[in-house]
């Protein structure tokens, strides 16, 4: 049997892994630089409010209040951007872990081949070698249901 690992593809998929990882730090990056800038913007409205002396204390109050709801509303917004973001990066990590075991099945399916010196065409020894260890693993779980 040739277990030769191939790390090549083993690189490939460490890079897909930072690169999925790299995009959740990208996607904290934006979303703070967002609020950042939300912040800012609001921070200085509610700053001239406040300086402007052409408001009373009571309009000041009732401005800064619906500064305040606007500045909570739209970092709800980036904020569900952020997590909407994330859970399509999580998606692709799930999609990019299903790939690699599907891949890995089908690396020991060829192993397996292989050993059997069967080619992709000719599966009939491959059937015979499933069949047999099928067959073993009745044997054994019977053998543990004989135990109980």
């Amino acid at each position: 049997m040739n277990d030769v690992f191939d790390y090549g593809e083993y690189e490939s998929l460490m890079d897909e892994y930072d690169d999925l990882l790299c995009n959740e730090e990208d996607e904290k990056d934006i979303y703070e630089k967002k609020v950042s800038e939300i912040n800012e913007y609001w921070d200085r409205e509610n700053e001239y409010i406040k300086s402007s002396g052409i408001y009373t204390k009571e309009e000041v109050e009732q401005i800064l209040d619906n500064h305040n709801q606007i500045r909570n509303e739209k970092i709800a917004e980036v904020k569900k951007d952020y997590e909407e973001a994330l859970d399509w990066i999580r998606e692709q990590k799930q999609w990019a872990a299903e790939q690699r075991q599907w891949e890995r099945e089908d690396r020991e399916l060829d192993r397996q081949l292989a050993s059997l010196d069967a080619d992709d065409g000719d599966d009939r020894a491959y059937r015979a070698h499933r069949d047999e260890l099928a067959a073993y693993d009745d044997y054994i779980a019977s053998l543990d249901m004989a135990d109980d």
